[in-house]
């Protein structure tokens, strides 16, 4: 995307491309979530320079990732600093302010 920011997409292989919106319905969304946290982890490692942005796809989502955060702020901001974009400005995490997309930068 930019200035080191890579754009995080996920979602399900079908017809030789990823799905970011399709909704799978195999009971899997803990494990997979915790995949896609852990692939963060590891990018950011070995790539402490970049930083990762995260939007989601849908209202459903734009509900569900907040929560992720707002659960494991702890932890996340431990190694990362989150970023929250407004309507046009990046400002630090606020679990009580919406946001339209989050982004994560490794600590140092």
């Amino acid at each position: 995307m930019g200035d080191n920011v890579y754009n995080l997409g996920f979602g399900d292989f079908r017809l030789g491309r990823i799905d970011d919106k399709a909704i799978s319905g195999n009971k899997d969304l803990v494990k997979m979530m915790n995949t896609v946290a852990k692939t963060i982890y590891l990018f950011t490692e070995r790539y402490p320079e970049r930083k990762v942005y995260i939007r989601a796809v849908d209202a459903k989502r734009s509900r569900f990732y907040p929560s992720i955060f707002e659960k494991k702020v702890v932890e996340i901001e431990s190694n990362f600093v989150i970023k929250g974009l407004t309507e046009e400005n990046w400002e630090p995490y606020k679990p009580s302010i919406i946001f339209k997309a989050f982004l994560l930068e490794r600590k140092r």
